[in-house]
């Protein structure tokens, strides 16, 4: 059905819910979409520069990922990051995705820098 897989896979507000619906969203961003590059940003932040400047980052750097904010709100991550991302994630018994986004990071000796 093609709506059960779309849902959301929690209604409440806590860190495993969180964990799943961010899981679903990347996997919903692959699977529809053939772009090198990913922005995620959380409702409750405020972008406070162009989607332009994003693009530029993203395109002129092409890093495997760019952190821009805390926690997960903020990230410019490659097609590359997100697959890695969604194969690590899920298993990590860590509800926190910045602490599975560090940890990547350092596996693969690919660090990047926040302004």
């Amino acid at each position: 059905d093609t709506h059960r897989s779309s849902s959301p896979p929690c209604q409440e507000y806590s860190t495993s819910c969180y964990k799943q619906k961010l899981i679903q969203v990347m996997t919903h961003a692959l699977s529809f979409s053939r772009a090198d590059y990913f922005f995620y940003m959380e409702a409750d932040n405020d972008l406070c520069v162009s989607m332009q400047r994003i693009t530029e980052l993203a395109l002129k750097y092409r890093r495997y990922f760019i952190g821009t904010g805390v926690g997960a709100s903020g990230w410019i991550m490659s097609r590359r990051f997100v697959q890695d991302f969604l194969t690590y994630y899920p298993r990590h018994y860590l509800d926190g995705p910045d602490v599975v986004a560090s940890l990547l990071l350092q596996v693969n000796m690919t660090w990047s820098v926040s302004r």
